[in-house]
């Protein structure tokens, strides 16, 4: 709801933006309190595999969870509505500015521009209070880094028959993709990060999956299973050397992270503004799970975490962090390491003297005759 107040504020170009996430936030919201009464209250009532997954009986259901299908906003308010009654402010009558504005971008790419006061106002203060009794849970590393996280619980968050990668008839679907990631064969986990890379943001484009795609990656970042060293060969096919080198998968993530937020700061990335916003509006979040591998005992993961984290700093909202990672971007700029070209062009944006790292980079590439290539 914060994305949409935000963009709104921005003036009427961004209006769309503000609507498509005011109706995607008030939708979670109700979903989340009858999802704390019971998890069935937000399914399809005639679609039988839903019901099964959601009354903990997915075992007999002829499709997997990642295809539930769930309410959209106006049936989950009507829902919630019949159980807090006078709690809820807001009748439907009042809601359809909200879903009308929402459906309309989300599926055609417009909006009536005279719904979009009716929607902020309702989503503004004392029209965004969450019901009582619903208690929402924050998708950052807080939940994630000291204790569990369910990735099946995660993946029921989003609606992914509403959104598409690049290849949905040749790759596997997204939220394929981001179960195999913590599969327990570390020979499956590795191709499904270049799945990741290749599908979800194939050619540095943005599709409507990546940014939820990101916020489970982000979410499950100090899963232990992200430890696993991988490499992105599949069973069975060749390698251009006799032993590929392997490497952390949570390097791995962290670096498509970066290089997916790297992507977002060009002047005009490629894909939907809609697409490419809802990556944009994560960065605080993203620097959230990041930032507790900052630190971490493994030289390799810290230097991962730190290059990931450096273009999420082009958001206002983390200016505050450039002066408390200055210290380390030298570092890291001084490093011969595959990070330090980016902690260069970092330093030189925030104004830099970086002609001495230039000039020793430069001797390095003369010497060798190459730069060094990710270790993935």
């Amino acid at each position: 709801m914060t994305a949409a107040l935000t963009a709104f504020a921005q003036g009427a170009d961004s209006h769309d933006f503000a609507v498509h996430h005011a109706g995607v936030a008030a939708e979670h919201l109700l979903k989340a309190y009858l999802s704390s009464l019971h998890p069935a209250l937000t399914v399809e009532a005639k679609d039988f595999d839903s019901l099964l997954h959601a009354t903990g009986h997915g075992t007999h259901a002829s499709a997997p969870a990642s295809r539930a299908k769930t309410i959209g906003l106006v049936e989950a308010h009507a829902r919630a509505h019949k159980i807090l009654r006078k709690q809820i402010p807001v009748d439907q009558r009042a809601l359809l500015p909200v879903a009308n504005a929402r459906n309309g971008v989300a599926h055609s790419g417009i909006h009536d521009i005279a719904e979009a006061s009716p929607v902020t106002r309702l989503s503004g203060p004392g029209g965004s209070d969450a019901p009582a009794g619903c208690h929402t849970r924050r998708m950052s590393m807080e939940s994630a880094h000291g204790r569990a996280v369910d990735p099946e619980e995660l993946l029921l968050r989003t609606d992914w028959s509403s959104v598409e990668h690049c290849c949905p008839n040749v790759a596997p679907a997204t939220p394929a993709i981001l179960r195999q990631l913590l599969d327990d064969d570390a020979r499956n986990q590795g191709p499904a990060l270049r799945d990741l890379q290749h599908a979800v943001t194939h050619q540095n484009t943005f599709y409507s999956a990546t940014a939820p795609a990101a916020s489970f990656v982000a979410a499950i970042l100090g899963h232990p299973r992200t430890l696993a060293i991988v490499t992105d060969k599949r069973r069975g096919e060749a390698s251009h050397s006799a032993e590929e080198p392997g490497f952390f998968l949570r390097v791995g993530l962290l670096a498509w992270l970066g290089s997916t937020a790297e992507d977002a700061n060009e002047e005009s990335p490629a894909g939907y503004a809609v697409d490419i916003e809802a990556f944009r509006v994560l960065r605080p979040t993203l620097f959230d799970a990041n930032h507790p591998f900052l630190t971490d005992r493994e030289p390799e993961i810290r230097r991962a975490a730190l290059a990931s984290a450096l273009p999420l700093l082009t958001s206002p909202l983390l200016a505050h962090h450039v002066d408390s990672l200055r210290k380390d971007v030298h570092a890291l700029a001084a490093d011969d390491s595959p990070y330090r070209r980016g902690a260069i062009e970092t330093l030189a944006r925030w104004g830099e003297d970086v002609t001495p790292f230039q000039q020793d980079m430069d001797m390095q590439v003369h010497a060798e005759g190459c730069t060094d290539d990710p270790p993935f």
